[in-house]
């Protein structure tokens, strides 16, 4: 599968799907593949793996599926795997999984990029751009390690402007889509889930090289770790923000509902005693006063009335010596 922003120069075809990558730096052997696990084609991870001298047996790990960044030692040989699930966008999209394996031993590399053959090609280019006379398989790995952390800061920037839009939305109408609130905290919890084994998988990676390490990669190293470290600072953030915008959503929606009791308590103090007094005066029985007084019913009107009045008055008062008192 030919690269197609590499110069020519910098890669060659072995076979259909897998490339020599020789970017300026590179004095060892470094193959790629770009497969899915799911079709046909583990006969061509193996070819790869006799081509450079690996023994087969790390084909039980690279078929492995664990779901999460995982880094290996076998026999001499390094294993790691940069991995990132699917994961949701505001507005039901569906974000592209990420999995990046990398198989180093001694002066030999094998990389596969599962489903993203752009993280290969950043790092070549990253590499070339450095102009490091010689760089070594754990620079590589730096390099793709920065590709795929850079693959993760879009999303979380994304999630961080809509969670901007959500906050303007509740100043502006009182409420917010609680569907899109969840959706956000679904993405950042995914990438959250993912740092950890990410930055475990690249601190421990130094320790599969026996060789006194450079201190260029022990920096680029250590720069790496400081990325991943920055960006799980900053999705902690979001979540946090995440977790104040629910609470202040649900705060406006029990002030709603206090209001409309509130309402609701003005209407049933009001018609409750004037319920009371209709219903007491509605008996069809005998004995009642002045029941043959044709001017009763305007009596018993007046006596609503005022005690309608007096109900509202008492109100006020009270609700006054409320807020003049504090209480």
């Amino acid at each position: 599968m030919p690269a197609k922003n590499l110069p020519n120069e910098w890669f060659e075809i072995i076979e259909p799907g897998v490339r020599r990558l020789t970017p300026p730096g590179i004095a060892f052997e470094w193959l790629d593949l770009a497969i899915d696990m799911a079709e046909p084609g583990l006969e061509v991870i193996e070819r790869c793996l006799d081509r450079l001298g690996i023994s087969r047996e790390v084909m039980e790990i690279l078929s492995e599926s664990s779901g999460e960044s995982v880094r290996y030692r076998h026999s001499g040989t390094s294993i790691l795997r940069l991995e990132l699930p699917p994961t949701s966008q505001p507005g039901g999209q569906i974000e592209d999984g990420l999995v990046i394996t990398a198989v180093t031993q001694g002066e030999h590399i094998f990389t596969i990029g599962w489903h993203r053959l752009q993280v290969i090609d950043g790092a070549c280019e990253s590499i070339a751009q450095n102009r490091d006379e010689h760089v070594t398989p754990l620079g590589v790995l730096s390099e793709i390690g920065d590709e795929f952390i850079d693959h993760i800061r879009p999303i979380v920037r994304t999630c961080a402007l809509q969670l901007d839009q959500a906050e303007a939305e509740l100043e502006e109408k009182g409420r917010v889509k609680e569907a899109a609130i969840g959706e956000i905290r679904r993405s950042l919890l995914t990438i959250d889930r993912s740092l950890d084994p990410i930055q475990t998988a690249i601190g421990r990676s130094m320790l599969d090289f026996s060789e006194e390490l450079r201190e260029r990669d022990v920096t680029s190293l250590k720069g790496l770790l400081g990325r991943a470290n920055g960006l799980e600072q900053r999705v902690h953030s979001q979540l946090d923000r995440v977790r104040v915008l629910s609470d202040r959503e649900h705060m406006l929606a029990m002030d709603d509902m206090s209001t409309s009791m509130y309402r609701l308590s003005w209407i049933a103090t009001i018609f409750l005693p004037l319920t009371f007094v209709t219903g007491l005066l509605g008996i069809n029985v005998e004995g009642i006063p002045d029941a043959d007084d044709p001017n009763a019913f305007l009596v018993v009107c007046g006596l609503l009335i005022v005690t309608a009045v007096g109900t509202g008055i008492g109100l006020l008062i009270a609700i006054k010596m409320r807020g003049k008192f504090g209480r």
